[in-house]
């Protein structure tokens, strides 16, 4: 698959997008720790669960508020959920210095590709997991049994739809991880294996490259 990236712009951001639970928020972690990348913290319009702090993970707002964000302007990604209405957004004063990691659904992927502003580069991390091993982390994690199923439920046309998506027109910068059946550390690993992330952390040139692939007998398809 080849890239370019010759004439990158000033900003960056690296999306990471999975299901809840799927590991995406650990990968996000990392990265961000490792690189010492600021986080997008983006408005929400869902309930702050036990294990969050406002400002940390979302800023989380009622639904008159997050209405005047959105006519404020400055929106660099938006997403609804069809089957919760919950909200989802990110501007551009989220993005501090070069470089950020922004926490994201298919929806919002895809809104800013069609809508958001081209004069930011991304590169995409797709978590993915089976639901079983996201359950028993959820409930490890402690969440509320049907509060998951919810959400899983809520997702799981949206990723459906992602994945067949990626099929037909894969995305360009981008990787995929399987961490259904792997450690933590195998998880990061499987992150630091790829060329491209570094790359384009690092702010290099890219030509060409192959881009980390899932297994094709399990899933037929690559990022």
């Amino acid at each position: 698959m080849k890239k370019v990236m010759e004439n990158q712009t000033d900003k960056k951001i690296l999306f990471i997008v999975g299901k809840t639970s799927s590991g995406k928020d650990t990968v996000a972690n990392y990265l961000s720790e490792k690189y010492d990348i600021p986080m997008v913290v983006s408005y929400t319009t869902r309930l702050k669960r036990d294990y969050e702090t406002d400002g940390k993970e979302h800023y989380f707002v009622n639904d008159e508020e997050m209405d005047k964000i959105e006519k404020s302007g400055g929106i660099i990604a938006y997403t609804k959920n069809d089957v919760t209405g919950i909200r989802y957004c990110a501007t551009t004063d989220s993005i501090k210095g070069d470089i950020a990691i922004y926490i994201i659904n298919p929806d919002g992927i895809r809104w800013f590709n069609e809508n958001g502003t081209k004069d930011i580069d991304t590169y995409t991390i797709y978590v993915d997991c089976q639901e079983d091993t996201i359950r028993r982390r959820a409930y490890l994690r402690r969440d509320d049994t049907d509060t998951v199923e919810k959400r899983l439920n809520s997702e799981r046309d949206e990723f459906n739809t992602f994945r067949k998506e990626l099929k037909e027109n894969p995305l360009n910068n981008s990787m995929y991880v399987n961490n259904t059946k792997i450690s933590k550390e195998m998880l990061f690993l499987s992150v630091d294996a790829s060329p491209s992330l570094r790359r384009f952390i690092n702010g290099e040139k890219e030509k060409e490259h192959n881009d980390t692939e899932p297994d094709e007998k399990e899933e037929g398809y690559t990022l």
